[in-house]
């Protein structure tokens, strides 16, 4: 057994306490916003996949048909209209917190 007043630290100050805790929820707060930046990305990925799915399924359609007059089409997160041009067609899809993109295709037969 050690005496009271021999110079041997047992324990932790109060201070290293506060200090270890405040080092730790700094850690936590960062890993919470890597967490939360992790997410906006993955829903905007996600959108700009369903965005880019229905781009391509309007363009296989639109090519197959002769005859193409403009119109427009809206799901749940992607909106999608499409014009006839001279030989072809242009199809302009957007998403939510997607910027808007134009998809040019022929029509079947030429």
């Amino acid at each position: 057994m050690t005496p009271v007043g021999s110079g041997r630290r047992r324990g932790l100050t109060l201070v290293e306490v506060v200090v270890g805790l405040l080092v730790l929820q700094v850690g936590l707060l960062a890993a919470l916003g890597v967490v939360l930046v992790a997410e906006r990305t993955m829903t905007r990925a996600r959108t700009l996949e369903a965005t880019a799915w229905r781009a391509s399924a309007l363009r296989d359609s639109l090519g197959a048909v002769d005859s193409i007059t403009g119109g427009g089409d809206t799901t749940a997160s992607v909106g999608a209209f499409w014009l006839p041009t001279t030989g072809g067609f242009v199809i302009v899809v957007e998403g939510r917190d997607v910027p808007p993109f134009r998809l040019t295709g022929a029509r079947a037969g030429w």
